[in-house]
């Protein structure tokens, strides 16, 4: 089974098109920092949080940053 952490966040900014690299520049952090904080090696602070959610598009924080258990696509990710 894949976990991914805020599954919602990466889908908003596929869906928008947001490159972590370009959504590092936009919110003003390293993107290796952004990065590994998507990725659960480090947390958000809310102000960061605040700053993902107003290049969303003001999307409620709740969604964005729910943790949620995806579930598998395959018999390959059993």
């Amino acid at each position: 089974m894949t976990r991914k952490r805020f599954a919602n966040l990466w889908h908003q900014m596929v869906i928008q098109k947001w490159t972590i690299r370009k959504m590092a520049k936009e919110i003003g952090m390293p993107e290796r920092e952004l990065g590994q904080k998507l990725n659960g090696k480090a947390e958000f602070t809310l102000k960061e949080m605040r700053a993902l959610q107003a290049a969303l598009g003001y999307h409620p924080l709740d969604y964005l940053f729910w943790e949620k258990q995806i579930l598998p696509t395959s018999k390959a990710d059993l």
